[in-house]
């Protein structure tokens, strides 16, 4: 689930795992939903996006920073215990699952999929924005622009330690981390 802070706006989707390999294609398959991608995304301190945590440094998977990296947004953790920095996702999921889940019958996951997309643009993106009643949520949606090659790797695969093998195009700014330090690599 992602939902944009300002318009209520949201992109979703079901897996059978909670795998990076379901992971990363569903930020590709949002941006497109959402026709955009915003500037920051705030994640839950899930492994699939922060390996490790040291006071403030936080090391971030290296396929996530690939992907932030190709699509020129910031993965930013949530603070630990912090519940209250996710609501708008968290009231958005309880609303997903109140308003459509319930008892709708679907006949696989992707048929589920079909559903829930036109739920979305149906039903969530028709409600009003919170604290301005006369928007509707698809009305609020902001202007952002995808980049010219919305892609994710052919088959993203966890490293577990070593050398992590990347492909650096022009414009890709990536982080690295080597010694405890972020290395930012910009290639032009």
């Amino acid at each position: 689930m992602l939902v944009l802070s300002w318009s209520r706006a949201g992109s979703a989707r079901f897996a059978l795992d909670q795998t990076l390999e379901s992971f990363l294609p569903g930020h590709v398959q949002a941006f497109a939903a959402l026709q955009g991608v915003p500037r920051t995304i705030l994640y839950d301190n899930l492994k699939s996006v922060v390996l490790e945590r040291v006071g403030d440094h936080i090391r971030f998977h290296p396929h996530v920073l690939e992907l932030a990296g190709h699509y020129h947004f910031a993965p930013q953790p949530c603070a630990v215990a912090r519940g209250n920095e996710k609501g708008r996702v968290e009231r958005m999921i309880g609303f997903l699952r109140h308003a459509f889940f319930a008892a709708r019958p679907f006949s696989s996951v992707a048929d589920l999929n079909t559903q829930l997309t036109r739920w979305i643009a149906e039903v969530a993106h028709a409600r009003p924005v919170p604290g301005r009643r006369e928007q509707r949520v698809a009305e609020a949606l902001l202007d952002l622009v995808l980049p010219a090659d919305p892609r994710v790797r052919d088959q993203p695969r966890t490293h577990r330690g070593g050398i992590v093998p990347c492909r650096a195009t022009a414009g890709t700014r990536m982080t690295s981390w080597k010694l405890g330090k972020a290395v930012s690599l910009v290639t032009e």
